[in-house]
């Protein structure tokens, strides 16, 4: 039976070097085990191959020395160089699979139980920053993302939290870094745009008080914040803008009702005075004091209540009230259907009829609509005298074309011998 020291020297020296790298192995596994507070019977199982495995390596150290010198000096030596060579390959590969057989305890055991190791991993392993430390600020567990940050922001890792947090709350650090606030959490923008929050609480367990920072990105959550406080000024500015619209649409409304009331007061009255006038004008035995005196009441009544009826403007009840003046209404063309552009013609119409008696002393007005080029016209003549200079819009003719252009409309009066009230507005559109 070949011996293990009758065995070639490459083969001796192939399985010392194993032997070698396998009691490195195994004491690494012992040591780690001790170190991680491993359950203690995996830390008995990790002892004896280690042992053994050292003892085997040391036999076939002394028997090669001993083979070179030509004599016998160790014991060890002699003892593993007489072992049948596939004794001590047995004993090579049973060590081996008891090592192997304890990883893979000890893999189960790491997947079952807590440990320090897999509390410290997942902590690096966060996205967040966090550090623990003695009320003192000796750090007790920092994980990776913190001492980035503070590497980031005070050029310098964590030596004492509690100097971290006082340089932090005293807006310290690189010139890239700026500080949005440090009441009640510090808030910060490092160089490549991002923000952290840091909090600070003290946790107390038992007798121990210990300090715990922590960082969060706030990112997104500034960035919105920026922009809700950007949209509120933008709204605030614009709910200034409508409460000066609202002032400046009441204010245009309470114009425009005053000069509606003025059109309509003017009309009004100057209807009766006209007929007041005609009636004077009459002979005696033609006049009807029962229609004066309907008028004369109309006007006081008016006067004295502050308003005068509203009756709704109509061609035909124009056309009959000239006609109680004398006066013959010739109509061309269509009232547009707008009902703003129809009561400004007719509004027209009856101060061009009042007109016509107070100061033309004519009997027919001729009243013609034009829809041309997108747009409408109405222009109103009449057969009494014509103006021999250039017409002074006052009263009426003066409220009319205000309510014309208000209405976003044109109107052009022309007289030198030839009298006509233009009135333009844009076909088909609203007011």
């Amino acid at each position: 039976m070949t011996l293990f020291s009758e065995l070639p020297v490459l083969i001796r020296i192939i399985t010392g070097i194993y032997e070698l790298l396998f009691v490195i192995a195994s004491a690494y596994i012992f040591i780690k085990n001790i170190v991680n507070g491993e359950r203690s019977i995996l830390c008995i199982y990790s002892f004896p191959p280690m042992v053994c495995s050292a003892i085997l390596l040391q036999g076939m150290a002394d028997l090669e020395e001993d083979m070179l010198q030509g004599e016998s000096r160790s014991w060890l030596a002699g003892l593993t160089g007489n072992l049948p060579w596939f004794i001590v390959i047995l004993m090579v590969a049973a060590m081996t699979f008891w090592e192997v057989n304890l990883l893979i305890k000890s893999k189960k055991f790491k997947d079952r139980v807590l440990t320090a190791e897999a509390v410290k991993e997942s902590l690096d392993n966060l996205p967040d920053g966090i550090c623990f430390s003695t009320e003192g600020g000796t750090p007790v567990l920092v994980n990776v993302q913190m001492n980035r940050l503070c590497g980031e922001i005070l050029d310098s890792g964590i030596v004492n939290a509690k100097d971290m947090w006082h340089r932090l709350q005293a807006r310290e650090g690189s010139a890239g870094v700026k500080y949005i606030r440090t009441e009640p959490v510090i808030t910060v923008q490092l160089e490549d745009g991002t923000v952290w929050d840091f909090r600070q609480t003290v946790l107390t367990g038992g007798k121990k008080r210990i300090r715990e920072i922590v960082a969060f990105e706030v990112t997104r959550q500034y960035e919105l914040n920026h922009k809700l406080r950007a949209e509120n000024e933008r709204l605030q500015k614009m709910n200034l803008r409508l409460q000066e619209l609202c002032r400046e649409i009441e204010k245009i409304t309470r114009e425009k009702e005053i000069l509606e009331t003025r059109i309509r007061v003017h009309d009004e009255i100057g209807r009766a005075l006209l007929v007041f006038q005609i009636y004077l004008a009459r002979p005696v035995r033609k006049r009807s004091r029962k229609d004066l005196l309907f008028w004369c009441r109309y006007i006081v009544v008016g006067i004295k209540s502050g308003t005068f009826s509203n009756p709704e403007i109509n061609l035909e009840r124009i056309v009959r009230e000239a006609k109680d003046l004398d006066i013959k209404v010739i109509c061309e063309g269509e009232l547009p259907e707008d009902i703003i552009v129809r009561g400004i013609f007719l509004r027209a119409l009856k101060e061009c009829i009042s007109n016509t008696v107070k100061h033309a002393g004519g009997t027919e007005v001729f009243f013609r609509i034009i829809n041309n080029n997108n747009k409408i016209y109405a222009e109103i003549t009449n057969n009494g005298i014509q103006p021999s200079g250039k017409i002074r819009e006052k009263g009426g003719l003066k409220n009319l074309r205000s309510l014309a252009e208000t209405a976003g409309g044109e109107m052009k009066v022309s007289g030198n011998g030839s009298f006509m009230l233009r009135l333009e507005f844009p076909w088909g559109e609203g007011i």
